[in-house]
């Protein structure tokens, strides 16, 4: 089994990020022995120039997996979100590090879905607008 680590980043240290994901693959090797862990941290690479372009390699080894960790805090950080995401669109199993959400969290996982769902119908009412549609200008 190959593992996907998705692990909030942003405002920390090489150090931190690399010692938090230690002891996160110490903890999915008792969980599943033997698994693999795909390496997501590209050491000293991370600026707050390049997040979407580190963000599209993360995302392109979700491909070449069979599950994504979810480290504490991952809802709060934009590209665990989008990792996430992902993983639920396309069938990855997502294995959380804290499997018993808390009800305050259960229910911010049930609002982010109603507010897509939302998203959906907006963006589908916007792709059926006719061009001649005032509204469907830029220049309100």
């Amino acid at each position: 089994m190959k593992i996907f680590i998705s692990q909030p980043m942003r405002g920390l240290d090489d150090a931190t990020i690399k010692a938090r994901r230690e002891k996160a693959i110490a903890s999915l090797m008792e969980m599943y022995p033997g698994c693999g862990v795909i390496d997501t941290f590209y050491e000293g690479e991370s600026t707050p120039d390049n997040p979407l372009q580190l963000l599209g390699r993360a995302i392109s080894m979700l491909n070449d997996v069979d599950a994504i960790y979810m480290l504490d805090g991952w809802a709060d950080a934009n590209g665990c979100c989008i990792e996430h995401e992902c993983a639920i669109r396309y069938g990855i199993k997502v294995i959380y590090e804290n499997a018993n959400l808390p009800k305050s969290r259960e229910a911010w996982i049930k609002n982010i879905i109603s507010e897509q769902n939302e998203l959906r119908r907006i963006h589908s009412s916007l792709r059926d607008r006719k061009p001649e549609d005032p509204e469907n200008s830029c220049s309100n």
